[in-house]
């Protein structure tokens, strides 16, 4: 009796090691690039954090100030990891709608004042720190990533 009770209890033990050996917790990350990165979109998607590089607009998450023709109007524009856009300007913050694009071009319709028609913005990204701005309100412009 005492050697099938070992035998059992020696089968459970390795089996339960394996179990806990093979268990894959905490090891591939939870699939949200910025699970360990409180938010801020600096992700890697590198091994071991279990994300990947965030997609479309989101890959420009941050805060970056678009200054149009002359440098007398500028505005900051806010970029989110989940793709959303808000423009903060004089007239305050304001989600952008109907954002679309690839690659590095994105438009978007702002409502920059209750008094003024909506206004479409086109952005194209040259890099992760700058790129080009086009406001039908407030013309040409360049944008750059605030640090």
């Amino acid at each position: 009796m005492s050697k099938k009770f070992l035998s059992v209890f020696g089968i459970l033990f390795l089996s339960s090691i394996l179990v806990l050996s093979c268990s894959n917790t905490n090891k591939t990350g939870s699939g949200d690039n910025n699970s360990s990165n409180n938010g801020s979109g600096s992700g890697t998607g590198g091994i071991g954090d279990g994300g990947t590089t965030p997609q479309g607009i989101a890959k420009y998450a941050g805060t970056w100030t678009a200054t149009f023709d002359g440098g007398l109007t500028t505005y900051d524009i806010i970029i989110s990891t989940d793709s959303s856009v808000k423009i903060k300007d004089e007239a305050g913050e304001t989600k952008a709608e109907n954002i679309q694009g690839s690659e590095n071009t994105y438009t978007m319709t702002v409502q920059h004042g209750s008094t003024v028609d909506p206004s479409n913005i086109t952005i194209t990204f040259e890099s992760d720190n700058s790129g080009n701005i086009t406001d039908e309100d407030f013309g040409s412009g360049t944008i750059s990533k605030n640090n």
